[in-house]
C-alpha cells in the first residue's frame, strides 16, 4: 500500500479513498491503471459513452459498489431496489442470482437501445 500511495501522490481525500477501495484481491490489479490515469499517462477507456459520467472520477475503473448501482440504472433501467439486488449478488458472487440478473440486465439494456 505504501508503494502505491507514493506512486499515486494523492492530492485529494478522494484519491486516498479510491486507493483503499482498490487495495483488495481482485480490484488490486487495477491500481497501476488508476495511478496512470491520475497522472495523465493513460487515457481512460469506457465500454460505452454513457459510462464516462459514472466512471470519470475513477479513470474508467469501477472502484465503488455505488458505481455498479449507477451503471445498472443507466444501462438497464433498474430501479434502486433492483440495482441493489444486482450489486449484492455481485459482491457475494452468488451465481444463481447473477444468472437471473444477467438476463434481466441484458433485456433492460436492449429495451434502452444498447446492443450486445
Amino acid at each position: 500500500m505504501r508503494r502505491y500511495i507514493k506512486e499515486l501522490k494523492p492530492t485529494t481525500f478522494s484519491d486516498i479513498v479510491a486507493m483503499v477501495a482498490l487495495y483488495r484481491p481482485g480490484p488490486m490489479e487495477h491500481i497501476p491503471t488508476f495511478i496512470k490515469g491520475k497522472h495523465g499517462e493513460e487515457e481512460a477507456h469506457y465500454l460505452h459513452p454513457v459510462l464516462e459520467k459514472i466512471l470519470k472520477e475513477t479513470y474508467g475503473i469501477i472502484v465503488y459498489q455505488e458505481q455498479v448501482l449507477f451503471i445498472v440504472r443507466e444501462v438497464a433501467g433498474y430501479s434502486l431496489g433492483k440495482a441493489d439486488i444486482f450489486r449484492k449478488a455481485m459482491g457475494k458472487k452468488n451465481p444463481e442470482v447473477m444468472r437471473k440478473e444477467k438476463q434481466n440486465f441484458l433485456d433492460g439494456a436492449k429495451q434502452r437501445g444498447f446492443h450486445y
